[in-house]
């Protein structure tokens, strides 16, 4: 973390914040569609995959949640 850097715009700034990760307040109370697992490099996997994999949630409201699981 030795380039790590923090830009403040203040609270009148114009400028639209980048699109990070959920909070947990988005996610909560949504209605999942679809939950799809891949591997690493890209093929679909089942749940009952071991190692490492991408979980591909889609919710209701349109948003897509991806998270690296370890199995």
């Amino acid at each position: 973390m030795d380039n790590f850097q923090l830009f403040y715009h203040g609270t009148e700034s114009t400028l639209e914040p980048e699109l990070g990760p959920l909070s947990v307040n988005d996610i909560v109370g949504q209605t999942v569609l679809k939950v799809e697992y891949f591997t690493i490099d890209g093929r679909k996997a089942n749940a009952q995959t071991k190692g490492l994999v991408i979980r591909k949630t889609t919710l209701g409201n349109g948003t897509i949640v991806v998270k690296k699981i370890r199995k």
